[in-house]
């Protein structure tokens, strides 16, 4: 997947691309919120029966999901085209990240590609950032109780509810704001708990790295797709090009009243789902 500076990247880029096409767009703060897509319900890492809608929006029922979500009257469009965009960007990253066997490997990958963007798009050092302001206002009204129907629709589970939503996105807040609004307190937090536990308790992958080896691949260093099995030696720089340009054509095509092929693919693996 992709981490949280590069999706809202993304979502700018995907909007500069689309130029006067952008009439839907009223209120930006709900596009912001939906280019996060699922993994707001990761950051309920201690309520477990919303943390795992995240995993489950991301590999399950992809299409008839993303269908239902772009189709909405009620729906802001802004959120719907946000949720899309995190979808394509996630497809194309996962290919590329996915290469890193265990899960915090994996999350180190996503970190080091987010502050090597930030650096680069936004001349700015990842700490000199407030990723929760993004999402700690965001004016929701219908949103959550929309969502919850496409949810219950798509998935069958009564128990998925407005508040499930809402406290999903006040998490996503303030855990944000928790682990980012002292970057050095944080890290220094994470390697205490790290050697008091002798290892036992690693929340490491949670700090951006201080020192980056090209996790761009701007040298072109050989990968493994793990879709294909296949090596392949493009830049990070290019996959997310490619995922911009996907996103565009995605949108445009759901204002012209048609419904994009991609949205019946796994967030995840980019397999049918």
């Amino acid at each position: 997947m992709a981490d949280f500076w590069t999706h809202v990247l993304h979502g700018v880029e995907v909007l500069n691309g689309l130029k006067d096409n952008r009439s839907w767009l009223k209120k930006r703060d709900l596009f912001f919120l939906g280019l996060q897509g699922p993994d707001i319900f990761f950051y309920a890492y201690d309520k477990p029966e919303i943390a795992v809608w995240g995993g489950l929006i991301h590999k399950q029922r992809c299409g008839e999901f993303m269908e239902d979500l772009l189709s909405s009257q009620r729906l802001p469009r802004e959120y719907a085209f946000g949720f899309l965009c995190h979808q394509v960007m996630d497809r194309f990253a996962h290919r590329f990240i996915d290469h890193f066997e265990d899960f915090k490997s994996h999350k180190r990958k996503e970190m080091a590609i987010d502050v090597a963007l930030v650096r680069r798009s936004l001349g700015r050092r990842y700490e000199q950032l407030k990723p929760w302001k993004l999402v700690e206002s965001v004016d929701l009204r219908e949103l959550p109780s929309e969502f919850s129907r496409i949810v219950r629709r798509v998935y069958g589970n009564q128990s998925f509810k407005s508040e499930t939503f809402e406290l999903a996105v006040s998490k996503t807040a303030s855990t944000l704001k928790m682990l980012y609004e002292d970057i050095e307190k944080t890290r220094r937090k994470a390697y205490r708990y790290w050697i008091l536990s002798l290892g036992g308790k690693d929340y490491t992958h949670l700090v951006p790295p201080k020192k980056l080896k090209d996790p761009l691949n701007e040298k072109h260093d050989p990968w493994i797709d793990p879709v294909t099995q296949k090596q392949r030696r493009e830049s990070f720089l290019e996959v997310f090009k490619r995922a911009v340009e996907e996103a565009i054509g995605s949108i445009e095509l759901v204002l012209r009243g048609g419904m994009p092929d991609t949205i019946n693919r796994n967030f995840e693996t980019d397999e049918p789902c």
